[in-house]
């Protein structure tokens, strides 16, 4: 919620002028992690992230049946948020755009057009392919997985308490290093929630059109997904992520990550201490 509010405040306010400051975007989009990461670790291990949730299944370190919830949590709570942005907003959103709801201009998208579909989710460059945007995806969300496990492995030695504010960096780092192709959707909760929203809220399917119609279910769903296993399992297989530990239900071992820049595009990884 707060990284797109800062979206909305750039392509709102200072758009045709200035454009976008990116690592501005991506910075909020740190803290806003921080703060989710911080609140969330007693109860769930910040899993915000349902591609981290579903790799620390397979990878031995959350059980199976926890999925389900933290699904309903992740995908309910970005919904939510999409929601919150828009009421919080929409004074501004219809003075900008005159009314027309318009998602994403697919044939001539540029930061001066009136679409606002931005500030919800993520959305291509004119450039990119559906295996361009699936590649992007896998790579930017294994390295967000795999640099979330070295700073939440034991073995590194850094306190619990500086996790939360690393994390965040390691987000913005990422919203900074792979915006530019897909705004490093990196989260399928925080990409997919704020489309379904953007379609029944007066902006129609146009949200799910760009590339081919595809690019919501590969830069959204299908990369982040494959990147988060791939990440997890070079971390844990190779690298031998926390092996000395349980894997009962009260061993937490998560810290999720956040990712986000909204195209101009939250990860999950957070540490669950024995009880």
């Amino acid at each position: 919620m707060v990284g797109d509010c800062s979206v909305a405040n750039y392509k709102l306010h200072r758009g045709s002028k200035v454009g976008v400051d990116h690592f501005a975007v991506a910075f909020t989009f740190g803290i806003a992690a921080m703060i989710g990461i911080a609140a969330s670790s007693p109860i769930s291990g910040s899993h915000l992230n349902p591609a981290v949730t579903v790799a620390f299944a397979i990878i031995k370190k959350l059980p199976f049946r926890k999925i389900p919830h933290y699904f309903l949590g992740q995908y309910l709570g970005a919904f939510l948020a999409a929601v919150t942005v828009f009421f919080t907003y929409q004074e501004g959103i219809t003075a900008y755009d005159g009314g027309e709801r318009i998602a994403y201009n697919v044939e001539n998208e540029t930061l001066n057009s009136i679409s606002t579909g931005v500030i919800f989710a993520t959305y291509p460059a004119p450039w990119v392919t559906v295996v361009g945007t699936l590649i992007d995806q896998i790579i930017a969300t294994f390295a967000l997985v795999f640099s979330v496990m070295a700073v939440t492995n034991h073995k590194a030695k850094l306190p619990d308490y500086l996790h939360p504010f690393m994390l965040g960096m390691v987000i913005c780092a990422m919203v900074v290093a792979f915006g530019l192709n897909c705004g490093a959707a990196l989260n399928p909760a925080r990409d997919l929630s704020p489309r379904i929203f953007l379609a029944i809220s007066g902006y129609g399917l146009d949200a799910f059109k760009p590339v081919n119609s595809l690019y919501w279910l590969t830069a959204g769903i299908i990369g982040p997904h494959i990147g988060a296993i791939i990440g997890a399992w070079s971390y844990s297989y190779l690298l031998h992520y926390d092996d000395d530990e349980d894997d009962d239900d009260t061993n937490r071992n998560a810290y999720i990550v956040n990712g986000d820049d909204n195209q101009i595009s939250t990860p999950v990884l957070i540490k669950h201490n024995k009880q």
